[in-house]
């Protein structure tokens, strides 16, 4: 079954573009940041401002995460243009986070970054460049490894297999790779590769048959969402990236497509060039709801 929706809040402090969106593991608060170098806290129950922090001094807020799924010890990460990444915390106080350290650099503007709560680390990538680090316990980064620059434009990551495993793509390219702490690597209509991670090596190479723009993973790391820069988007199952079904979306502007598993997973929820949300039924990839977000020009 699925249900209906309706619109809940409407937050509107940020003035610039959107880049940022993150959920806390409890629900309860959401991450925000974009053009406009602003950070915000949300209480999403009631649709209260928590806390708003200008970061433009480095730039535009490019990526961030929750970092800590401690109830009583939160955290979360987030990039600046500048290549900054910074981890802020709790305080004291309730609700209210404050910076816990000076950061660290990453070669290249950060496109992504995700955080493996298993193993406390970090994976950036930007520049062409993949940077994994170890999240010390004083919350300062530590550079695990860097691979060399890619041609391509590094775009999304992922751990998969309780961070064992992570999966990187590259915008418009078609490969991935994979290894025991298997790295995988998704290019334009290419091939992937795996790395190791003890030690770092590549353990395979594999490809889609479309572009890749924006990816979205489920939280088993069993699917993997692609879109494909044409029509849509499109499921794999991993990591054998065996083709499952299409979910078709017609676009006026040629743009990439941000995407997402809903909990359960029975519904994959895509952005647009037309200011609506459309949310598709996982088990047969009809189209079950188109919500209104903005004007019919907005890109979502």
């Amino acid at each position: 079954f699925i249900g209906s929706f309706q619109l809940k809040h409407t937050l509107t402090r940020h003035i610039k573009s959107i880049n940022v969106l993150a959920i806390d593991a409890e629900g309860r608060l959401l991450l925000s940041g974009g053009n406009d170098g602003y950070i915000i806290i949300w209480d999403i129950s009631s649709g209260t401002l928590i806390q708003k922090h200008s970061e433009s001094i480095h730039g535009q807020v490019t990526a961030g995460a929750w970092i800590d799924s401690a109830a009583d010890s939160k955290a979360f990460v987030f990039s600046s243009a500048d290549s900054l990444v910074s981890i802020w915390g709790q305080s004291k106080k309730k609700n209210v986070f404050e910076s816990l350290g000076p950061g660290a650099m990453h070669q290249g503007c950060i496109e992504s970054l995700n955080f493996d709560p298993f193993h406390h680390r970090l994976a950036t990538v930007g520049g062409g460049r993949l940077t994994l680090w170890a999240v010390k316990p004083d919350w300062t980064l530590s550079e695990i490894v860097t691979t060399p620059r890619s041609e391509y434009i590094s775009w999304t990551v992922h751990f998969v297999n309780q961070g064992k495993a992570v999966i990187v793509t590259y915008l418009e390219f078609h490969e991935m790779y994979a290894s025991p702490y298997h790295l995988f690597t998704a290019r334009d209509p290419q091939p992937r590769i795996c790395y190791n991670a003890n030690p770092w090596s590549v353990n395979w190479n594999r490809c889609v048959h479309t572009q890749i723009g924006a990816t979205g993973l489920a939280a088993d790391g069993q699917l993997l969402l692609v879109s494909n820069l044409d029509t849509g988007t499109d499921l794999y199952s991993m990591p054998l990236l065996q083709p499952i079904r299409f979910f078709n979306q017609s676009m006026q502007v040629l743009m990439i497509l941000p995407m997402a598993f809903a909990t359960p997973e029975s519904l994959v929820v895509c952005g647009s060039d037309q200011g609506t949300v459309s949310l598709f039924n996982y088990d047969d990839g009809t189209l079950v709801h188109s919500l209104t977000h903005s004007r019919s020009n907005c890109q979502l």
